[in-house]
């Protein structure tokens, strides 16, 4: 299935803006069972693709945050 290949390779590649589309349009795919059980799977590490790429811009927004402190002072 072309959707839940192209799900494990945002996955893998960490691709935030394309696990998005992808799972806009989830509703509309129809899967096998062993199908589902691998797009589960597959959610589970997206989910954390998500938490690493929040943890980065939290670290990112943190760093701004100093400069801008720095550059006031």
């Amino acid at each position: 299935m072309k959707w839940l290949n192209d799900f494990k390779l945002a996955v893998i590649n960490e691709d935030i803006d394309k696990l998005d589309a992808l799972i806009a349009n989830f509703h509309e795919q129809k899967f096998t069972t062993d199908e589902a059980i691998e797009a589960q799977a597959l959610t589970k590490s997206a989910i954390e693709v998500y938490k690493k790429h929040t943890k980065y811009i939290k670290s990112e927004m943190q760093k701004l945050q100093n400069v801008r402190r720095y550059i006031k002072a």
